[in-house]
């Protein structure tokens, strides 16, 4: 059940509405790569679990602790040296990336305000946590990646931070209604509509992909050149509709269970047709 960048922009903004202008009170490392945000709000608090564990990276509320070490990790020394007490500015998710920017308004030593920011990259193996300073270099980050491990993209203290590598796909929210009609009349290849569209646009998963194919054309693995042009248009209207419902904040969460023994099997934002009943 990968987490896409659709899944995590809804979630994303249901956690920036909910923590903005709250207090980072306390500051928890319960496992290597998992970090518990205590924050305090005008109204109760809430508990942010941010987790970068390669099999399952996430982040999400919890209403129940987790056992903590005796003594805390260095980086969960160093976060709440920097983040204790900090204000959360914004929660946000650039660019439908599978990552989030926590922002924190705080001060330094010398009790000169600053922000902070805490980047939580959510992407497989390479998730990551990393805390850098307005002037853009890094503090430290929860996996330290040097030249010997990646000759791409090192994150070490010092180093200024840099987004993850760009993918070479299309941003469904930065491109015309017009712009995704004319990709889908000039697509004549034999990939799969599903495969086309995961291919062409950043930021879905397997399953989104299916489910766009299959509104559009009663099935996911028509091969995009023998689509007909009733079957393309209709392909961009849905496209059409989906970029809307993100922009309109429309998404929902949604459970895919077995009917035998109710357990789930996958997650989205919209309902899901292509399977039938379950």
């Amino acid at each position: 059940m990968p987490l896409d960048a659709v899944c995590l922009l809804a979630t994303v903004r249901e956690i920036s509405t909910r923590m903005a202008g709250g207090r980072i009170d306390k500051i928890y490392q319960p496992e290597r790569d998992e970090l518990v945000l205590s924050v305090r709000l005008m109204r109760g608090g809430v508990k942010l679990l941010l987790s970068v564990g390669a099999g399952a990276p996430r982040m999400h509320f919890i209403e129940t602790g987790r056992e903590n070490p005796a003594a805390p990790p260095m980086f969960c020394m160093l976060l709440r040296k920097h983040l204790q007490g900090a204000k959360i500015v914004s929660v946000t998710s650039p660019d439908m990336e599978r990552m989030a920017i926590i922002e924190c308004d705080t001060v330094d030593e010398m009790g000169i305000p600053s922000k902070k920011y805490l980047a939580v990259e959510m992407m497989g193996k390479y998730s990551n946590i990393i805390l850098y300073g307005e002037d853009g270099r890094i503090l430290d980050a929860i996996k330290r990646v040097d030249g010997d491990t990646s000759g791409k993209r090192q994150v070490l203290p010092g180093l200024f931070y840099r987004m993850p590598p760009p993918q070479d796909k299309v941003n469904l929210l930065e491109v015309s209604q017009a712009g995704i009609a004319a990709a889908i009349k000039n697509a004549d290849d034999d990939t799969a509509a599903d495969r086309w569209l995961l291919s062409h646009f950043k930021g879905l998963s397997p399953l989104l992909c299916r489910e766009l194919a299959c509104r559009a054309c009663g099935e996911t693995a028509k091969p995009m050149c023998d689509l007909t042009d009733g079957e393309r248009s209709s392909l961009a209207d849905v496209l059409a509709d989906f970029v809307q419902m993100i922009e309109d904040n429309r998404m929902k969460p949604y459970l895919l269970t077995h009917a035998e023994d109710g357990s789930v099997f996958d997650f989205t934002v919209m309902p899901v047709t292509q399977y039938g009943d379950l």
